[in-house]
Order: structure tokens, then sequence, then C-alpha cells
């Protein structure tokens, strides 16, 4: 097994993506480390990026909403490398009406395993994420 090395820049790709359930919590944890973010490129599903956007006060390049093709537009951008880490606040217990959640997230945890982006499921894990040198 070979180990690649995955030099990043300075200014990271971020995608961040919630559950319905989480979203309000992604909010609040995008709000406390807002001067953090403010100078990555942040990427977010459609309704994440409508709810990130005015309350960040910063450009979120936003896709499609999760189930009408933004979650394959993360897992696309993650194989092609223009994605460095994915936070997610998943919600185990949610549903998503279109796909069932156990095929939706092997998208994003396929992607991860193929090309190595740090992915996060978990408030304390992002909270020690570190995205600026070892940290945000």
């Amino acid at each position: 097994m070979s180990n690649n090395k995955t030099a990043m820049e300075h200014d990271k790709k971020i995608a961040l993506v919630a559950h319905d359930n989480k979203k309000r919590d992604l909010l609040e944890w995008a709000k406390y480390n807002r001067d953090l973010l403010a100078h990555h490129k942040v990427y977010a599903t459609g309704t994440t990026g409508r709810m990130l956007e005015p309350e960040l006060g910063f450009e979120i390049h936003r896709l499609q909403s999760g189930p009408l093709g933004g979650d394959q537009q993360i897992g696309a951008k993650i194989v092609d490398g223009e994605i460095d880490f994915l936070i997610f606040f998943w919600d185990r217990f949610s549903r998503c009406p279109m796909i069932p959640m156990s095929k939706r997230s092997c998208v994003w945890l396929w992607c991860g395993i193929s090309r190595s982006p740090v992915i996060g499921a978990s408030r304390g894990f992002h909270d020690f994420l570190p995205i600026d040198g070892w940290r945000i």
C-alpha cells in the first residue's frame, strides 16, 4: 500500500454540509469559526448555503440542494481534488426523501476513501479540525 501526500494551499477548499436536523448546529459552528473560514473557499449544498451566506457575510459557493444533486456535486469535487475538507454535520437518524441515507452517505465516504480529504461528522471533531496550518 502506498502513501500519497497531497499538498494543500494555505487557502483551503471547504465543503459545509448538514442534514436538516443539524443545520442549526452547523450554523452555530460556522458563526463561531467565521473569521477563520472567511478567507477560504467555502462550498455548501443549496439549502445550507442559503442559510449560511447571510449569517456569515461572505460568499458561499452554492451547489444544488442535496437531494437534487448537490450531494453528487460535492462527491465529484472531492474526486477531482477540488475539496480539501468536508465538514459534515450528520444526523444518522435522518431520512432523505429521495435516496436512502445509507446510499447517499456512501457516496461521500467512497469519495473520501478514494481521494483522502479530511472528513468529519461530529461537532467535537469539527472543533478540533485544523484548517489553517493545523488550526482553522
